[in-house]
């Protein structure tokens, strides 16, 4: 009995990290995936993201500027939770 709990307890042990690294895999190629229709549907950002109000630092760059940095941002960090 005390080697199966124990057989139980190795298995568990080795699979302990798995449901961390596959979520980490889903939610960083779904911010790669957005970044990237961002990035290739053009450097203009569309009206609906132009009519945002940005808070104070984001304010005061233009709306393209903004849509860009957002889809830069969504790549590049999406790609490192996957790394």
């Amino acid at each position: 009995m005390n080697s199966l709990l124990s057989l139980r307890g190795k298995a568990l042990e080795a699979f302990d990290g798995v449901g961390l690294v596959l979520l980490r895999l889903w939610a960083g190629q779904e911010f790669v995936l957005a970044g990237y229709t961002k990035l290739s549907s053009g450097i203009h950002a569309p009206e609906w993201f132009a009519g945002l109000s940005f808070p104070f630092p984001l304010g005061f760059l233009p709306a393209d500027v903004n849509w860009l940095a957002a889809g830069l941002g969504e790549v590049v960090l999406g790609s490192a939770l996957v790394l």
